[in-house]
Order: structure tokens, then sequence, then C-alpha cells
């Protein structure tokens, strides 16, 4: 069967979307394409060349120009400019440009206006204007426009001075750019930098017959100094067909479509097929093949073609699909072979389109619909494709069976199935539990059936052997050592299969299989083993008992009462223990947790000692009559004589034990002489402790004392003792006279002054040693009456 369809084909151009392009030169030194359209605006950088010097540029038709105190000139071709070239002119330095519908161009300097005409290169000066010039220059409608410092001024060409402001704009007003809109109009924009955003620009569409603002359309991420389009000059440009193209209607009728591209359609173009269809689009459909008619109309243009439509027959190529069905995880494909140039044809899926030859994978089981494409894009053919889907199998991979944490005999399982992305796995254990994962814990030990089911519906059946756990369980050593008194006890463990392997828990608290668990009291203490991973193997109890205290005499200590001579004080000293304490019965009869005993008259008495383990201790002490072990007390008495102090001194002594004598309140040592009155005194003899030891009573007598006392010898040698003869007390007497005689009775010497004595000399010679006697007189105050004393004194040297 054969079809027929269009095939002349030419080269397609998009219609339908209305663009407007202009060239801006920007504050980078670049120039770029501004396009506008119904998305917003494109930017496409423009290649210049080097001579490009200015930010005053101008376009008329395809030839760039550019000013900065002289014009350069270069060809616009597609986004580049080249063949640039400085023209031989001296041009005013501006910042704005132009070219007329001639190709006239047209600048500013400040306020004055000139043309150059690029052919002839003269250069006319119009004339001054009452406005700064901004930025631009613009023909609109022939008249000519200056983008100055206060808005848009129309410029009168016969009488500058006459210009006269437009449109008033606030803002720096830097360019101005026209676009074709229709075939008697072009769209007028100003750039405005941006008040908010000084480094960018906005374009703002003018009303040039209203004289107003319409809108602004875009801002630009830079600066625009000057703007050009190649209808700047007011031109409009011309009607210009590009192609025609023509596809074959779909389904294919026999007929076909045909497409009028014209370059920069206007929005007053009208598209007249054949003299009888007339659109604003240029797309005519339902054409047969022949001669037909084209013309493009404006309001003030008209453009005339033609078109051959030329039938053309085809053969349907023979298709081959291939299929591959969705198997397990592996997805289907589907693929074609044509018989025939295969490059003619597509393979449409949905709405996508494929080369013939792409193979469809990744495909799931069901129904696929699929359409072979002409170039057109036309079907020719249609296939409808199912693909099945075959189950996976089941395999098993493994079955794991590990001894559960917890349980002391138990084991846990895990099946492994090779598993399919696409399928889901169901297990039954022992035909009671069923799970997804395959997973079945704390299983007693025994032979138990495992099925297996997918999702797909295969089943696969299995069994698994739990073993008894706890037949495999190490042989452990226990070693203990009971409590013994207060020595606490220890627990520790060994193995032959190696320390490193288990561990030892005891209070929820894990230890190395080593640890010896030490500072243990009587009782029982359970032990937990586990392996490496922290799992139950075996549980141990292990009791330790304890050991009584046996009571152990360290020493009885004996000493004497302090307060007492007689009596004693006991202190008992067993060896302590931490764990117990005791009980100490004295005598039968005192009780105490002590051990000390005070105040004990001398004898032998029973101690019984119970500690707090129950035990008892018999033992005896001996406590001495103190009064018997006394040190030596002698004394020394020296009797008060008239007013002279009478003397005691007490010595105690027993080997090197140092003693004190206590009289009343006041203690000194051993040897000290109390100066005391007459009278009887009681003595206390205390040890280095301070304790009594001994009392004695002593007493001094008064006796009646002469006035006047001599001694019977003196030592006249100087050494400062004895050395003169006088009283030795000063007594109460007055008229006092002492008179020295020797032996034949010569006068030696005389005094009367009890305190001026004899030294042994006469007449400053030392006499002889021996005997001399002494007369002394004197009134005794005491008795009231006259006295004389004499004797005998030993002279020694």
């Amino acid at each position: 069967m054969k079809f027929f369809y269009l095939l002349f084909i030419l080269t397609v151009i998009s219609i339908g979307a209305y663009c407007q392009s202009f060239y801006v030169f920007t504050n980078t030194g670049t120039v770029k394409k501004v396009t506008l359209n119904s998305g917003g605006v494109t930017l496409v950088d423009i290649n210049m060349c080097s001579l490009n010097n200015g930010a005053a540029i101008a376009l008329y038709k395809n030839t760039y120009y550019s000013n900065n105190g002289s014009i350069v000139q270069g060809d616009l071709s597609g986004n580049t400019v080249n063949n640039c070239k400085r023209l031989s002119v001296s041009a005013p330095s501006g910042n704005s440009l132009t070219a007329d519908s001639t190709g006239v161009l047209y600048m500013d300097n400040n306020t004055s206006l000139y043309k150059i005409d690029p052919k002839t290169l003269a250069l006319v000066k119009l004339g001054n204007m009452p406005f700064t010039a901004g930025g631009d220059l613009i023909f609109y409608k022939k008249d000519l426009y200056l983008a100055s410092t206060v808005g848009i001024v129309k410029i009168d060409q016969n009488n500058t001075m006459n210009s006269s402001l437009h449109i008033p704009i606030s803002g720096s007003v830097y360019g101005l750019a026209a676009v074709a809109y229709s075939s008697t109009q072009n769209k007028i924009y100003a750039t405005v930098i941006n008040k908010t955003n000084p480094g960018t620009t906005d374009l703002i569409e003018l009303d040039m017959e209203n004289r107003a603002i319409v809108k602004t359309v875009a801002t630009l991420p830079f600066i625009v100094y000057d703007a050009a389009s190649d209808v700047e000059g007011g031109t409009v440009p011309p009607i210009k067909i590009t192609s025609i193209t023509q596809s074959m209607e779909c389904p294919y009728t026999g007929k076909g479509v045909v497409q009028v591209n014209c370059e920069n359609p206007l929005v007053d173009y009208q598209y007249i097929f054949n003299n009888t269809i007339t659109n604003t689009t240029g797309v005519f459909t339902g054409i047969s093949p022949g001669t037909y008619n084209i013309r493009v109309k404006s309001t003030l243009a008209t453009k005339d073609t033609t078109v051959t439509i030329n039938a053309h027959a085809f053969d349907k190529p023979v298709v081959t699909p291939t299929k591959i069905d969705e198997y397990c995880n592996h997805k289907g494909q589907i693929s074609f072979t044509i018989n025939g140039n295969s490059s003619l044809y597509t393979i449409q899926s949905g709405t996508s389109n494929f080369p013939v030859n792409h193979v469809f994978t990744n495909l799931d089981a069901g129904n696929y619909f699929f359409s072979l494409l002409n170039l057109s894009g036309c079907p020719i053919d249609t296939f409808t494709l199912k693909l099945n889907k075959i189950t996976c199998t089941i395999d098993i991979d493994s079955i794991t069976v590990h001894k559960t944490c917890a349980d002391l005999h138990n084991g846990n399982i895990q099946v492994y199935v090779i598993k399919q992305p696409a399928v889901s796995y169901t297990y039954l254990f022992n035909n009671s539990i069923s799970n997804t994962t395959g997973v079945f814990n704390n299983i007693a030990p025994g032979n138990y059936p495992i099925n297996i089911k997918t999702s797909d519906g295969v089943s696969k059946d299995t069994s698994v052997i739990v073993p008894d756990y706890f037949l495999t369980k190490p042989i452990v050593g226990i070693s203990k050592t009971d409590e013994n008194c207060d020595q606490k006890g220890s627990i520790s463990f060994s193995t032959s299969l190696g320390a490193s392997l288990y561990n030892i828990q005891y209070n929820s608290t894990t230890y190395p299989f080593n640890n010896v668990f030490n500072g243990l009291t009587a009782g029982e203490y359970r032990f937990k083993l586990q392996n490496r991973n922290g799992c139950l193997i075996d549980t141990f109890y292990v009791a330790l008992q304890r050991a009584k205290c046996n009571i152990v005499i360290d020493s009885i200590s004996i000493h004497k009462t302090c307060a007492d001579l007689h009596k004693g004080d006991i202190q008992v000293y067993p060896v302590q223990h931490t764990t117990v304490t005791y009980t100490y019965l004295f005598n039968n009869s005192i009780s105490n947790t002590t051990g000390l005993f005070n105040n004990i008259t001398p004898g032998t008495y029973p101690i019984n000692i119970k500690n707090s383990d129950g035990l008892s201790k018999d033992t005896s002490v001996t406590i001495p009559d103190f009064y018997l072990q006394k040190p030596a007390v002698t004394y020394n008495t020296v009797d008060q004589i008239c007013h002279l102090s009478g003397k005691i001194t007490v010595f105690a002594q027993k080997s090197n034990e140092q003693y004190s004598v206590k009289l009343g309140t006041a203690t000194h040592p051993s040897g000290y002489v109390f100066n005391l009155v007459a009278g009887s005194y009681l003595f206390s003899v205390l040890n280095s402790n301070g304790c009594l030891v001994d009392t004695l009573t002593i007493s001094i007598k008064f006796e009646q004392c002469q006035p006047v006392i001599f001694p019977n010898t003196f030592t006249p040698n100087n050494d400062g003792i004895n050395d003169i003869f006088k009283p030795i007390q000063n007594g109460r007497a007055t008229q006092y006279k002492l008179s020295i005689f020797n032996r034949y009775g010569g006068l030696m010497f005389t005094s009367a002054d009890m305190n001026i004595g004899w030294d042994g000399t006469y007449k400053n010679s030392s006499v002889p040693v021996g005997a001399y006697y002494w007369l002394a007189t004197y009134y005794n105050n005491d008795e009231n009456k006259y006295s004389s004393q004499s004797g005998s004194v030993l002279l020694a040297r």
C-alpha cells in the first residue's frame, strides 16, 4: 500500500514572537545587543574591532559608527564589527551620535549641533541649542530629538535655538533607541540611570505622539552611555521573505502545511495565500499539491512570491519489534529493526521521539504503545507490545545459627536469601512464627522447618538445627579464699581455653576473665561468664565462709593510781580486729568495753574478755602495793632563829627517776630549799607524771636570837667568802663596840659599826693564823638594857 506526502523542506525560521533589538555602549567599554521579547530582555556581547573608541555610537543599515573626537566606521555582521577604519575628518568631541535615513551623521558638542556626511566628510555646524546634551540623538518621523539633561528635546533643524522640551524626564538620560514596530511607526526607548541602584539603567518606553512616558520595560545591569539601531534614522525596514517551509498534514490526507517566514516581521504584516486566504501568522493548512501565489503586505508595502507543492509517494517499511520480558529483578526491553533507510523514520513513545535503532530499557511488565513516524512527524505505523514478568526463584545464600546472648542454651537464627530488588520475602519458622526479616531469636535446641515465600508467589522449604550451646561452654576453675576474721576473702577464675576469649560480669559490671575479686565478706556471690560479644555462657554461684577472730592478749599494763599511794590502774590490750568488738569483766563485777580499770587495791584479780564473734578468754592480773616501790626520801631542816626564816630541804631518789616535792599548791624539784617560819608542814613527793608516791610531815622550831651573833671562824684570804669577822646578822643593838685581842692581850682591832669588821690585819699587815679573842658591848633594844658578849675566833687562811 502506498501513501503520498510532501517532501519539499526548506530552512525553518521561527515566527510569531515579535522581537525588538538595538545596541548599547556600556560603562565597561563594551557594546551589547539588547533584545526585548515576551520573556524579558536578552543580552549578547558584540565583538568589536580594536579601533572602537567612543561612547557615542550610531548605526546606518549594517554600518557601525562611534565618535570620541574622531569617527570610526565598521561593518556589523551578526554579532561582530569588523573592517574598521578611522574617517579623515576632525569631528567635535561629544556624547551624542545618530544617522538619518540617508546615512548622514548628527552629533553634538555640549550645546552645539553638527552633521557630517561620511561620503564627502564635510562637517557642518547646524547651530547652538538652548539645552545641554545628555547622551544621544535620534530621528522619529523625520524629526530630530536629543536626550538632554532635562529630558527629551525636539530640535528645530532650521533654527536650533527654537528647540523645545518635548518630554520632561527627571534623571540622567544617556541613550535613545528606536526599534521597528509597524510599517508606519517605530518605538522609542530612553535609557535612564536607576536612582535606587545607580550602577543599573532603566529602559523606558516613550509615547512620542502624546509626549509622555509609557512605562519602564526593563532594568539593565550596567550603565548605558549611548544606544543605536538600524532604524534610528526614522526609517522602516522593507518586507523581506527569508523562506517558505512546507510539511505534510498528519495524519496524511494528501494535503500539506505552508509557513511563510519574514525577517523582522512587523505587527501590521498580513499574509495572503493565493489571493484567497489572509492571516497574520503566515501559516496555511490543508494545501493540495500545486503552485500558488503568496503576498506579504504592510500598510506601506507589498511583497509577492510563489510556492510549488509537489506530491510524493512512499512505501510503508517492514518493521520488526524485538522484546525481552521482565525477569525477576532484570527489567524488560524493546527494540525495533527496519527494512530500509532507518534515518528516514523515528519511533515515538508517549510524547517523545527516538531514533529507530533506540533500545527502550528498564521496562516493567505491561503493555507499551509505539508509533513509527516519518521525518515530517506523521505516523506510518503503530505497535502494541506486551511485556510479561517471569518470577524470581528463591536462592538461599546461607543460614547462620548463633548463641542467644542472654540465654545459656538457646540460639538465634538468620536466614539469608539472595534478594531481588523488586521482590519481598516472608519467612515461616516451625509453622508458627512468621516475619519478613528471616531472624528468629531465643530458639530452644532442636531441628526446625523453615518455609520461605516471595511476593511473586514462589515458595521454598528448608530446615535448621539449633544446638544446645550450654554443652559447648568452657570448663572454668574457681579459686576462693574465705574471709578470716578481718581478712577479706577473694574469688578468681581460670580456664584452659584462653582467658582473652571471655569476661566475667559481677553486679552489672564486666571485668576481664583473669580479674581477682578481692575484699569480699562472707556470703554468696553470683558471677556470669560472657564471651567477648557480651553473651551469657555460664553462671556461677560461689559461697564464702568467715572464720571467727581469736582473742589474743597483746599486753596488760599496770600503772600506779596517780592520786593514791598504794593502788594501781589496769589497761588490757588485746590484738585488735576491725570486724569485732570486745567486752571486759574485771573481778566478776566490773564490766566495760575499754579494758581500763582504775584505782584498784593491791591484789590478784581475774579478768574475762569476750568478743562480738562470741569467743571468750580468761586471764588474771596482780596489782602490787605501789607504796612499797616509793623512792628513798630524806630531808634537812634549819630552825627559825630570831627573825631569820627556817629552812626545809626534801630529797627523793630512786635510780634515774625524776621526782618533785609539792607543798600546798607549789611544786618544786627534789632538793629545793623551802624558806619557812617555825611550824609543821605536809610535803607530797610526786613522780615525773605528777603522781603521788609519798607524803611526810616536817617541823622546824623557833629559837630566841641574840641581838648580835658572831661566827667562830673566818678566812681572810680574799676569796670573797667569810673574809671579814663581824656579826652574822643585823641585830637590833645600838651603842655597839667590838674589840679584838691577841692571846697576849694586845688590842688588834676596834669598830663601832656592826657592818665594819676585822679583815685579819694589824697595821695593814696580815696577822698570823690562830685564835683571837673578841669583846662586844651594846645596848639590847629587845630587853632595854646594856649587854656584852665575848668569845674566841679562829683565823685561818
